[in-house]
């Protein structure tokens, strides 16, 4: 077996947790493709309008041979069987730690789990926890909710082969009477 990429040892439980959760930012733009020679390369994007950020990622990431990297900066250890994985990773220069889990249970149902302490801000142990459960062949809905009592939930639906939307919201349940709400969708092509 070869040595899997870094960001692939905690995958399962990471897309559990995060991905489809469309809340999260005003719009994301996640287009994959393969070249005529079938290289693969995925880009994805996102923005948001509080304080004006916006990013965007494109993999497979180049480095210049020219520029010093850190000797170390991150690390991790993982276990992967059949229908579950769990994984323990360090990272932004091995002081912020985390435990995850993932587990299919049956075609329909997946869960995972995830905790994380930042040894720089000596904050309590963060924890999230994320279901997911298949509808049928081309939907499913996910929820999530965190040890700030903020709850989640997605959908997620193939409209054509290769057009997905996703629709998803977030309810801090310690403020119900609050604005703090977020509601979000995203359509994602696929070449």
């Amino acid at each position: 077996m070869s040595v899997p990429n870094f960001a692939d040892i905690a995958k399962a439980s990471n897309d559990l947790l995060n991905k489809d959760f469309y809340h999260l930012s005003a719009a994301t733009l996640e287009v994959k493709s393969n070249t005529p020679n079938n290289v693969a390369f995925k880009v994805t994007g996102k923005t948001s309008h509080e304080k004006a950020t916006a990013g965007a990622q494109n993999h497979p990431e180049k480095r210049s041979r020219r520029k010093e990297q850190p000797a170390f900066i991150v690390a991790a250890v993982g276990f992967t069987a059949p229908a579950y994985t769990a994984a323990i990773t360090a990272t932004d220069n091995l002081s912020i730690f985390a435990a995850s889990y993932y587990h299919k249970v049956n075609s329909q149902v997946e869960a995972g789990a995830k905790a994380t302490w930042n040894s720089k801000t000596g904050n309590n142990v963060g924890l999230e926890v994320a279901s997911k459960y298949r509808i049928d062949p081309v939907s499913f809905a996910k929820v999530k909710v965190n040890d700030r009592g903020v709850a989640a939930l997605a959908y997620n639906v193939l409209l054509r082969p290769g057009v997905t939307l996703g629709l998803g919201a977030s309810f801090d349940t310690q403020k119900l009477d609050q604005a703090t709400h977020k509601l979000g969708a995203s359509f994602t092509f696929e070449g």
